[in-house]
């Protein structure tokens, strides 16, 4: 299992896609493989779960 960083429901995270934009949002729930998010605004169809592993990569944990 991929290792979990530090995160805890309702933190903000910030995503970025392949054409480098970036959404926000909050997670709300938290699984063994990754998280999701309700998101201010991002597309439907991006609505993913964020792996653990692309943590860094593609999202993040928004500082304080």
């Amino acid at each position: 299992m991929p290792k979990q960083p530090k995160i805890k429901i309702g933190e903000r995270i910030c995503r970025r896609t392949d054409d480098n934009k970036v959404y926000m949002g909050i997670c709300i729930k938290i699984t063994e493989k990754g998280i999701r998010c309700k998101w201010d605004d991002l597309p439907s169809e991006l609505t993913t779960v964020l792996l653990y592993k692309s943590y860094g990569e593609f999202w993040e944990k928004v500082s304080d």
